[in-house]
C-alpha cells in the first residue's frame, strides 16, 4: 500500500499598493462615449475590498498583511481603515502636491524578504497575493515585475489583482511563462462594492 500523499497547506502574503489601486478606480469608461475620464470623487472602501481579496482564504492561513502607501499632511482615516482590518502600514509622508517616493521599494523589499523567511517551507505552498496594477520597469531600481519574476523562480505561486485599465502588460507576459502559478483577477467585477463616491464637504 502506498504511502499517502503528504498533506501541503497554503500560506498567503497579501500586499497592496494602495497608491495604485486608488487612482485606478478613479479611472472610469465612460458608458455612452466609451472613452476613459477620471473622477476625483470615488474612493475605495478598504473593508469591502478587504474581503474580496481574502474571501476564499482560510484567515489561519494568511501569514502576511501589509498595506503601502503615502499621506497628505492630514491624517487620512483610510491608514486606520487598513490597520483595523489587520494589516501593517508602510506609510510615507510627503506633501499635497509632492510625489509619492520611496513607497514602492519598500514594499519590493517586504515581498524578497518573504522569500527569505519562508525559503524552507517544503511542505507548505507559499503564494503572493499582489494588489497593483504596476508593472513599470522602474529605470533600474527594484520593481514589481521584477519582485514577481523573483517570486515564481522561487516556486512559489502569484495572485494579482488589479483594475483591467491599470494592469501593464508585462504582467500578462510574465503570465504567459508561468500559466499554472500565475493568475491575474479584475477588481473591475467588484467595483460596485469596494468604490463609493466622497460627497464634497459642507461649509
Amino acid at each position: 500500500v502506498s504511502a499517502p500523499e503528504p498533506f501541503v497547506s497554503t500560506d498567503y502574503h497579501i500586499i497592496v499598493d494602495c497608491s495604485n489601486i486608488f487612482i485606478g478606480s478613479q479611472t472610469i469608461r465612460d458608458p455612452t462615449t466609451g472613452a476613459t475620464q477620471k473622477n476625483p470623487a470615488i474612493r475605495v472602501n478598504v473593508k469591502n475590498l478587504v474581503r474580496v481579496v481574502e474571501n476564499d482564504k482560510l484567515k489561519i492561513y494568511i501569514k502576511t498583511r501589509i498595506a503601502g502607501g503615502s499621506k497628505p499632511p492630514e491624517n487620512l482615516p483610510v491608514w486606520k481603515e487598513w490597520a483595523s482590518c489587520g494589516y501593517k502600514c508602510i506609510v510615507i509622508e510627503r506633501s499635497v502636491s509632492g510625489p509619492e517616493d520611496g513607497v514602492d521599494e519598500m514594499l519590493h523589499a517586504q515581498i524578497l524578504q518573504l522569500l527569505h523567511i519562508y525559503k524552507d517551507t517544503q511542505t507548505r505552498s507559499q503564494v503572493l497575493v499582489l494588489v497593483t496594477g504596476d508593472g513599470n520597469i522602474n529605470g533600474g531600481r527594484t520593481s514589481f515585475l521584477q519582485s514577481v519574476e523573483s517570486v515564481l523562480t522561487s516556486n512559489w505561486s502569484v495572485e494579482l489583482w488589479s483594475w483591467e485599465r491599470s494592469l501593464s502588460q508585462h504582467f500578462l507576459s510574465t503570465q504567459r511563462f508561468f500559466p499554472s502559478r500565475m493568475t491575474i483577477k479584475y477588481l473591475d467585477s467588484y467595483r460596485n462594492d469596494i468604490t463609493f463616491i466622497q460627497k464634497p464637504r459642507e461649509n
